[in-house]
């Protein structure tokens, strides 16, 4: 096998994989060869990306501040960014490993897109986020009820439609009925149409955000005595 055919099928199996390669001068910071993942990923021509110096092109970094040749960093595995064809940041996980070509040095970097994973990953903490944000409500409600509970006054709690969205044991107690048979009813429903439009007013303005006070007679359901 002549050289030449080896090189052509080296970059036939370079070019099949689904993995960002190019291999750069460390003197010239040139692009001296890419794969044709590469290409697709960053939305340029392999023309337009072999030749060119890979600062403020292929990488971020600005000439003079490469992390591994002119800031001393280890020559490693890492999350990073490329720059495609926009300047948009791909967020990748690249590799940069020393090699030798006709007894030259070149560092040959490689690289996964990780634009699937980081989406999943925010979608993951965004669940997490939320469902923790649920717990602390769901802790909050469950300490309000305590203390609505925990009085023998009638408590009830209104949607805009009028709808009881919560009401304590003692009004449920007073009307002998479970929760579940009073909540989602309006106050027409529980409590008879002449109290709703007795309270009506009140109730408006404390949905508009105002606080109001007001008495009114009313008398226990299973009760010979008035209370206000």
């Amino acid at each position: 096998m002549t050289k030449k055919i080896e090189q052509k099928m080296i970059k036939e199996i370079i070019d099949s994989i689904d993995v960002g390669i190019f291999m750069i001068d460390p003197e010239t910071h040139v692009i001296v060869e890419a794969n044709s993942y590469l290409s697709e990923l960053t939305n340029r021509p392999l023309e337009d990306i072999v030749g060119r110096v890979c600062h403020n092109f292929i990488c971020p970094a600005e000439e003079g501040k490469c992390p591994i040749t002119d800031l001393g960093k280890p020559i490693s595995k890492d999350e990073c960014i490329v720059l495609d064809k926009k300047g948009d940041e791909i967020p990748v996980y690249k590799t940069v490993k020393n090699v030798f070509v006709d007894n030259k040095e070149y560092l040959l970097e490689s690289f996964v897109d990780l634009r699937d994973y980081k989406e999943s990953e925010d979608l993951l903490l965004k669940a997490y986020n939320s469902i923790t944000e649920m717990e602390k409500k769901e802790h909050s409600l469950r300490e309000y009820k305590k203390v609505m509970d925990s009085t023998d006054d009638l408590i009830v709690i209104l949607d805009h439609d009028y709808r009881m969205t919560m009401v304590n044991d003692a009004f449920a107690h007073e009307r002998r009925q479970q929760r579940s048979e009073i909540i989602g009813k309006t106050i027409v429903d529980v409590l008879g149409n002449d109290t709703f439009q007795a309270t009506k007013k009140y109730i408006d303005e404390a949905l508009n955000g105002k606080t109001t006070e007001f008495e009114m007679p009313y008398r226990y359901q299973f009760s010979n005595v008035g209370r206000k």
